[in-house]
């Protein structure tokens, strides 16, 4: 879903936006500015888009796998949800990446760089797993705890 959600509002970005100026959604707060981004977060690695784009496809292929172990185990549902939204999004900008050479970003808080939907699931599946992470690290001392 995460993936489909993203090409949707990307083709919408790149079929009704402009490059050449914002579209204010709620001034001064939210615009819709596209924008291509060629590089990772914050435009990091932009000099590199070829490797970055074999990176990024190694990450999703490793993160695939991950998930598909995950969700074969019990009691794991919040963090293969986590995996799930971390994978969706980097499915999605990585068809930019091979399609169009750069992420499509056009969602402009204009406080924090511009971003799109995958983005938005990639940072939200990172804060739940991590929230996994210390929910289970802090069972299993109070497991410890009690032998």
């Amino acid at each position: 879903m995460v993936w489909v959600a993203d090409r949707l509002t990307k083709i919408w970005a790149v079929r009704f936006l402009d490059e050449s100026r914002s579209v204010e959604i709620a001034s001064p707060w939210l615009a819709f500015t596209l924008h291509r981004n060629a590089g990772a977060a914050f435009g990091l690695g932009s000099h590199a888009p070829r490797a970055l784009a074999l990176f990024a496809a190694v990450l999703t292929l490793v993160l695939a796998v991950w998930w598909m172990r995950i969700v074969m185990e019990k009691n794991r549902a919040a963090e293969s949800l986590a995996l799930a939204l971390i994978l969706g999004g980097s499915a999605g900008n990585l068809l930019d990446r091979f399609r169009e050479g750069a992420v499509i970003d056009f969602i402009d808080l204009k406080v924090w760089p511009i971003f799109n939907v995958a983005d938005s699931a990639i940072t939200a599946g990172f804060v739940l797993w991590v929230l996994c992470m210390l929910l289970r690290r802090k069972n299993d001392g109070e497991g410890r705890a009690g032998l």
